[in-house]
């Protein structure tokens, strides 16, 4: 019994300490960040989105209030540039990487979705929140571009077609980013039942 409870004492604090070393990495990350190009107003909302941490959506809480949250991420999505939405895809902030994400799969004229999907697919360590009604959910960077802004997955099909930009992929470009998804979604999930193994084990 004392044994076991060393172990539960032991990873607790590693995993307090992981939490407090992630949280001073991404403040340093944040920090040094370079903001050049980006303009002072587009600077602030960015700051108000990542100080909350989560997207939401335009309605949440049992009474289904519009938080001021989501008018910020309207703004940005209408007044951000083409440049400054590519520079911070790179932000070390999930819910700000989201929206730089979202801004870009919706200009028609951008001819760089193909590509920046398999960005989001190849980002392992970005976790997005999102909030809609009474529901928080923590997704990966690519779950979120792939179903939640272009319902690439078909997992909406209770939505209206017309609320997901139009991407104007072909059948088989639809389907390869389907499949290499499936792949990532796989290769965590395994990744998980590793990690619950070992645990399980010291445990024991």
């Amino acid at each position: 019994m004392i044994k076991k409870l060393k172990i539960y004492i032991s990873i607790i604090i590693i995993f307090i300490v992981g939490v407090l070393l992630f949280i001073s990495f991404s403040y340093s990350k944040k920090r040094s960040f370079n903001l050049e190009g980006i303009r002072t107003e587009i600077k602030d909302s960015i700051k108000k989105i990542d100080k909350c941490g989560k997207i939401v959506s335009n309605a949440v809480g049992i009474f289904r209030i519009t938080p001021s949250q989501w008018y910020t991420q309207q703004w940005i999505l209408q007044n951000a540039s083409r440049e400054e939405f590519l520079k911070l895809t790179d932000y070390p902030s999930g819910a700000v990487k989201a929206i730089a994400y979202e801004g870009l799969l919706r200009d028609k004229k951008f001819e760089g979705k193909i590509d920046l999907i398999n960005k989001s697919l190849n980002d392992t360590l970005t976790f997005v929140f999102y909030q809609c009604g009474c529901i928080e959910t923590g997704l990966m960077l690519s779950d979120y571009v792939i179903n939640h802004i272009g319902n690439l997955n078909n997992e909406f099909r209770n939505i209206k077609d017309d609320e997901f930009p139009k991407f104007n992929f072909s059948d088989n470009q639809i389907e390869v980013i389907k499949s290499k998804f499936r792949k990532r979604k796989r290769k965590r999930k395994r990744n998980l039942e590793y990690y619950k193994k070992e645990y399980y084990k010291t445990i024991k």
